[in-house]
Protein backbone atom coordinates (compact mmCIF):
# COMPACT_ATOMS: atom_id res chain seq x y z
CA UNK A 1 0.00 0.00 0.00
CA UNK A 2 1.34 3.50 -1.38
CA UNK A 3 0.79 6.35 0.85
CA UNK A 4 0.49 9.19 -0.68
CA UNK A 5 0.41 12.94 0.99
CA UNK A 6 -1.57 15.84 -1.03
CA UNK A 7 0.17 19.02 -1.90
CA UNK A 8 -0.71 22.57 -2.31
CA UNK A 9 0.54 24.73 -5.38
CA UNK A 10 0.68 28.48 -5.08
CA UNK A 11 0.84 30.76 -8.18
CA UNK A 12 1.21 34.62 -8.11
CA UNK A 13 -0.23 36.41 -11.35
CA UNK A 14 -0.46 40.11 -12.56
CA UNK A 15 -2.46 41.63 -14.07
CA UNK A 16 -2.10 45.19 -15.68
CA UNK A 17 -4.76 47.10 -18.50
CA UNK A 18 -4.25 50.92 -19.95
CA UNK A 19 -6.99 52.94 -20.91
CA UNK A 20 -6.91 55.99 -22.63
CA UNK A 21 -10.02 57.84 -24.28
CA UNK A 22 -9.88 61.15 -26.73
CA UNK A 23 -13.33 63.13 -27.01
CA UNK A 24 -13.61 66.29 -29.63
CA UNK A 25 -16.65 68.26 -30.34
CA UNK A 26 -17.05 71.05 -33.22
CA UNK A 27 -19.80 73.02 -32.96
CA UNK A 28 -21.78 70.65 -30.94
CA UNK A 29 -22.36 69.25 -34.07
CA UNK A 30 -19.79 66.84 -35.12
CA UNK A 31 -18.50 64.38 -31.98
CA UNK A 32 -15.26 61.96 -32.49
CA UNK A 33 -14.04 59.81 -29.75
CA UNK A 34 -11.08 57.51 -29.81
CA UNK A 35 -10.43 54.82 -27.03
CA UNK A 36 -7.08 52.44 -26.60
CA UNK A 37 -7.11 49.88 -24.48
CA UNK A 38 -3.77 47.84 -23.64
CA UNK A 39 -4.17 44.51 -21.84
CA UNK A 40 -0.83 42.70 -20.24
CA UNK A 41 -0.53 39.73 -18.31
CA UNK A 42 2.36 38.02 -16.01
CA UNK A 43 1.37 34.31 -17.49
CA UNK A 44 2.34 35.70 -20.78
CA UNK A 45 5.45 34.91 -22.46
CA UNK A 46 7.89 37.70 -21.43
CA UNK A 47 8.27 38.47 -25.89
CA UNK A 48 4.40 39.03 -25.65
CA UNK A 49 3.77 40.12 -22.37
CA UNK A 50 1.55 42.99 -23.80
CA UNK A 51 -1.14 40.17 -25.39
CA UNK A 52 -3.81 42.88 -26.52
CA UNK A 53 -4.39 46.12 -28.20
CA UNK A 54 -7.53 47.23 -28.82
CA UNK A 55 -8.35 50.57 -30.61
CA UNK A 56 -11.55 51.89 -31.28
CA UNK A 57 -13.28 54.74 -33.01
CA UNK A 58 -16.67 56.55 -33.47
CA UNK A 59 -17.82 59.58 -35.25
CA UNK A 60 -21.08 60.87 -34.97
CA UNK A 61 -23.35 63.93 -36.02
CA UNK A 62 -26.25 65.26 -34.50
CA UNK A 63 -28.72 66.51 -36.63
CA UNK A 64 -30.96 68.07 -34.33
CA UNK A 65 -28.66 71.07 -33.97
CA UNK A 66 -28.93 71.46 -37.44
CA UNK A 67 -30.83 74.50 -38.47
CA UNK A 68 -33.18 72.58 -40.80
CA UNK A 69 -34.51 70.61 -37.91
CA UNK A 70 -34.88 73.58 -35.88
CA UNK A 71 -38.62 74.40 -36.85
CA UNK A 72 -39.63 70.83 -36.23
CA UNK A 73 -41.18 70.28 -32.82
CA UNK A 74 -41.47 66.74 -32.29
CA UNK A 75 -37.44 66.07 -32.48
CA UNK A 76 -35.84 66.81 -29.91
CA UNK A 77 -32.22 65.21 -30.18
CA UNK A 78 -31.52 63.27 -33.33
CA UNK A 79 -28.14 61.91 -34.15
CA UNK A 80 -26.43 59.97 -36.52
CA UNK A 81 -23.52 57.63 -35.08
CA UNK A 82 -21.02 55.10 -36.59
CA UNK A 83 -18.14 53.47 -34.81
CA UNK A 84 -15.25 50.61 -34.71
CA UNK A 85 -13.72 48.65 -32.70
Amino acid sequence: MVTRIPTTVLSESTLLSYFGRVNYSLKNKYLFTANFRADGSSRFRKENRWGGYFPSFSAAWVLSEESFLNEVDFISNLKFRGGWG
